[in-house]
């Protein structure tokens, strides 16, 4: 079963039926069970995808739904999924995405028109919300709010356009809340707001994601997704902090993938700041 928390629906990454890992699901198997370990298929398969916009998804792991990859080898259904937010923000009223320490800001759509009557429907009259076509994909939430911890943003046609007049619109995003991302050379910065501190959850500094600090790269850089090197120096230099800047190298972390251009990925909360006693 694959479940989001209350008020947040799932958005599906990435899913693999198969085995990538002679560990996981081994219990009571024999070694030629888990001896092959194919290459990630990341599955486009419609039954993992149905699950998304969904709060709760049940779903077999099974043959007869995936097909059979590697005969004779024990399988498991492995799925990375995001809680993804939505805000439905009124016209003439200002949106309000948010993320919390360590997470930015990912759209994943956004419409500004009306595709719904009741929404954004009190107090307006039939005429104005009876168009329920009004399909005008607001890519301006994604320029000016990714890679943001907070963007405000006003639903207005100065800021959209008009797709649809006289209609009564709102401005509908769905967004997730994603680790902060320094592309190798690059300085991470993690901020945490007056009386808390930094406190790290877990660090990477490696590729373990083709699509992440990709831009203008040749493939041959971002083929290798094996590359797992927990950085243990940044919770070693910013724990404790309110602020720490660290940069994304091989002269800091060491180089765990020659060949591979790297990101460091660091998830990380603020907490309240620890006074010894007198």
């Amino acid at each position: 079963m694959v479940s989001s928390g209350a008020g947040k629906v799932i958005s599906v990454v990435k899913a693999n039926y198969g085995r990538l890992d002679g560990k996981k699901c081994s219990r009571g198997r024999s070694r030629a069970q888990l001896t092959c370990l194919l290459p990630p298929v990341f599955t486009p398969h419609i039954s993992i995808h149905r699950c998304n916009g969904k709060r709760r998804c049940n779903l077999k792991a099974s043959n007869s739904v995936f097909g059979d990859p590697c005969r004779g080898t024990y399988k498991y259904l492995e799925v990375d999924f995001d809680d993804r937010k939505k805000r439905v923000t009124c016209e003439g009223k200002t949106a309000k995405l948010r993320c919390g320490a360590g997470r930015v800001i990912s759209v994943v759509k956004a419409n500004y028109g009306r595709l719904d009557g009741k929404k954004c429907s009190r107090g307006r009259s039939r005429a104005q919300l009876g168009n329920v076509r009004c399909k005008n994909p607001a890519k301006k939430v994604a320029q000016r709010c990714n890679g943001k911890r907070r963007c405000n943003l006003r639903a207005s046609n100065s800021v959209f356009g008009d797709p649809c007049r006289g209609t009564y619109k709102y401005l509908e995003v769905d967004f997730v809340c994603k680790s902060d991302v320094t592309c190798e050379g690059k300085t991470a910065k993690l901020r945490c707001s007056a009386g808390k501190v930094i406190s790290v959850v877990k660090a990477n500094y490696g590729r373990v994601d083709g699509n992440k600090c990709a831009g203008r790269r040749p493939r041959a850089q971002l083929r290798n997704i094996r590359c797992k090197n927990p950085a243990k120096k940044v919770a070693q230099k910013c724990n404790g902090k309110r602020r720490c800047n660290i940069k994304a190298s091989n002269s800091v972390f060491g180089d765990p993938c020659r060949g591979t251009y790297k990101y460091l990925e660091v998830d990380f909360v603020c907490q309240g700041e620890k006074h010894a006693g007198l």
